[in-house]
Order: structure tokens, then C-alpha cells, then sequence
């Protein structure tokens, strides 16, 4: 990728940001964003570049930024934007991971969210769960076959404890995941990737994130498991049986719509074995909903 005046990013970031730059490498790459990490003399760093000018606005709320945002032209396209902060060394979040204390700590950093309150022009729009619901319900009259069947007869059973919630908003991360939550060697929780703060409800995020950590996002769903994080979770913020069924009527039909909106790119068998697995982790869904309203 080259840019004006410079014939690689790395001499760039050489001129500019690292003079003792030692390595650069790629190491991951999503959407319109670019992330490197960047070896010195003095330690590592991550580099994110991205052509979102807005995304990095939000970010550079919460990140500490060691270095100032810089835009950069690509000489082919548009501009990008530049930021440097401290690389974490860690992995992402598993349930093993999960004691009072991390839940403590992901509380405490969860609640700097607040901070970008005073900057409304940096937050989504809120997404309506009664939203979610028509959205559903239009791409899954598109479905055909077996699959078309399942997931009509799913949105009968989701409509049985519709939630109705109040309408008060607040500002949520958004995308809350296992992968957006780094532990470091001395179990520290880093939340990352500010990019889709929005309005919303905290328990949107919680209950993403905890029934992933429990396996449901796949198909090892524990209940046990589950049950036993909202325990954690309560003993912080707690959320009534009605909240938590929001945020898991939330998960499944965002799951869902993410599902019917995917352009089919492998055959035929791969495309049955796929849906067989999905068919089966929206089932885990009644297990919830079941333990949450009895």
C-alpha cells in the first residue's frame, strides 16, 4: 500500500513515529481497518489504519494515544487515518477467564462508555428490538425449503415472551464479543474496537457477550454455564428475568438476520451442513428462554 511521499507505510511510520523501529508486520485485517504491530527499542506498539475518520474519532475517547492522529493519503483511493497506542499481549476471553474480580474490572472499564455521552455525534442509532423483529421476519419469508420452514416456525416460538422493555437509552459498546476483549498474563480484561458505540441497553451487550462465553453462539450451549455468569453479572448490575430475555431475543435475531443476509459461496452440502448446524443452535434458544420465565 503506498501512499503520497512515501513508497511503503512502514517508511512512514519510520519518519514519523518509530525511528527505532526494528519490525512491522500485519497482523490482522477486518473491513476497511488495518492493524499492525510494531516491534522498537523501547517496546511494541499497535498501529491501527483505517479510512473510517469517524471510527477513530470514537476511539481516540477511550484509547490513550501516545501519538496524534494522522491522516495519510493513498495515492490510488482516499485518506486514511493513522493511530498508534501501547500493544496488549494477551488473548481473547474465555469462560475459565471469568471470576468476580475480571467481572469488577470489566464493569469499572464498561462504564467509561459514559464518557462519550458529551459527544453525541460519535454514537449510532439505537436498535429496536421490535426492529429486529420485522427485519427477521422479512428475510425469513425469503427462505426456501427445509431451512424456510425452521426459522418461520422459530419466529412463532421467539413471539411467545416478546420483550417490551422501557425505551430509556443509553450508550452501549455495541459489539461486546469474546474476540473484543483481550486478558493479558495478569488476567487484566482490556475491552477494544470502539468503533460501533450506539444507543441501546447494557444488557444488550452482557448477555451477547456472556451466552457466548457460555457456547451458545455455536452448539455447546450450557445452560449451567450460562446461569452461573448471570450470577457473576448480578452481583454487579443486576438485570431482572424480563431484561435478560431482551438481550437474548437481541442476540439470536441480530444471529439470525446476519445469517439470511450471507451470500451462499460453497456448494450445496456445505450450504445443508451449515444450516443443519445453525437450525441447531437456534433451537438453544427455547433452553433460555425456558430457564429465564419459569
Amino acid at each position: 500500500m503506498k501512499f503520497t511521499g512515501y513508497e511503503t507505510l512502514e517508511n512512514f511510520v519510520r519518519e514519523n513515529l518509530f525511528s527505532d523501529c526494528i519490525e512491522m508486520q500485519e497482523i490482522y485485517t477486518g473491513g476497511s481497518s488495518f492493524n499492525f504491530k510494531v516491534k522498537t527499542g523501547t517496546g511494541e506498539y499497535l498501529l491501527k489504519l483505517t479510512g473510517n475518520e469517524m471510527e477513530y474519532r470514537k476511539l481516540s475517547l477511550f484509547v490513550p494515544l501516545f501519538y496524534p492522529l494522522y491522516p495519510l493519503k493513498q495515492q490510488k483511493f482516499h485518506e486514511y487515518y493513522l493511530m498508534a497506542m501501547p500493544f496488549i499481549h494477551g488473548r481473547s476471553l474465555r469462560y475459565g477467564d471469568v471470576n468476580a474480580k475480571l467481572m469488577a474490572q470489566l464493569a469499572q472499564s464498561y462504564r467509561h462508555l459514559e464518557d462519550i455521552a458529551s459527544n453525541p455525534e460519535y454514537i449510532l442509532p439505537q436498535q429496536h428490538l421490535k426492529t429486529l423483529f420485522e427485519n427477521a421476519e422479512t428475510l425469513v419469508k425469503q427462505e426456501k425449503g427445509v431451512l424456510g420452514w425452521f426459522l418461520r416456525r422459530f419466529m412463532t416460538g421467539i413471539k411467545r415472551h416478546t420483550v417490551d422493555i422501557d425505551n430509556k437509552n443509553q450508550v452501549i459498546h455495541g459489539d461486546l464479543s469474546v474476540n473484543n476483549i483481550l486478558v493479558d498474563q495478569n488476567g487484566q480484561p482490556y475491552i477494544l474496537d470502539f468503533e460501533s458505540v450506539r444507543y441501546g441497553k447494557s444488557v444488550e451487550d452482557v448477555a451477547a457477550l456472556m451466552l457466548q462465553l457460555s457456547g451458545f453462539r455455536g452448539l455447546t450451549g450450557c445452560l449451567y454455564k450460562f446461569a452461573h455468569l448471570r450470577k457473576m453479572v448480578d452481583n454487579e448490575h443486576r438485570f431482572s428475568p424480563q431484561e435478560w430475555l431482551y438481550g437474548v431475543q437481541f442476540f439470536y435475531l441480530k444471529r439470525l438476520c446476519r445469517r439470511c443476509r450471507q451470500t451462499g459461496k460453497n456448494s450445496k452440502k456445505q450450504n445443508f451442513r451449515k444450516s443443519i448446524c445453525f437450525m441447531m443452535s437456534l433451537m438453544r434458544y427455547f433452553q433460555i428462554e425456558k430457564y429465564l420465565t419459569d
